[in-house]
């Protein structure tokens, strides 16, 4: 009786000594989703900070008229544009690793239309695509923009051709 108390107790140790391995590595995981989170959370508010008080002025130019775009408002746009690709990549990392329920809200429509809705974010987004890496962080989001993209071809132009005609009635004097 003896021996089987004894054989019980090294085999419950065993499976302790698992299940604290197994703690050991969710709380690793747990640590560097946190780590890369908050290293996502200082490259976004790094380009907020460029944002500043420019970012409507900016982004209405790059709307109406690309040509009236200064290096300044450029340098907004892009921040802009940065900063919303980091956040997707933000929230697409923390998903995929299992601690948020909430899935990317930038989709690949929202990108086509609304984000690369200009001659200017156009140009960032095929820049940062010869770049290599930035693109790299949400490789499932940016490869179906690709694809929306290339399928769009001349209805894309067409769409923000008819928007920036209501915009400049609207907004662009």
């Amino acid at each position: 009786m003896g021996n089987i108390l004894q054989i019980g107790a090294n085999l419950g140790i065993i499976v302790g000594l698992v299940l604290v391995g197994f703690q050991i590595r969710d709380a690793n995981r747990i640590a560097n989703t946190q780590f890369e989170y908050e290293a996502w959370g200082g490259a976004i508010r790094a380009n907020e900070i460029i944002l500043g008080d420019d970012f409507a002025d900016s982004w209405t130019k790059a709307q109406c008229n690309s040509a009236d775009l200064t290096a300044k408002d450029l340098v907004v746009v892009r921040a802009f544009l940065t900063r919303e690709w980091l956040h997707n990549a933000r929230v697409s990392r923390v998903h995929v690793a299992g601690y948020d329920q909430v899935e990317q809200d930038r989709t690949a429509t929202k990108w086509g239309y609304s984000f690369l809705g200009n001659e200017t974010s156009l140009r960032w987004w095929t820049m940062m695509m010869d770049g290599g890496d930035f693109l790299g962080t949400n490789l499932k989001l940016r490869d179906e923009i690709n694809d929306l993209l290339s399928k769009l071809g001349q209805e894309h132009s067409k769409f923000h051709q008819t928007m920036l005609e209501r915009q400049r009635k609207e907004v662009c004097t």
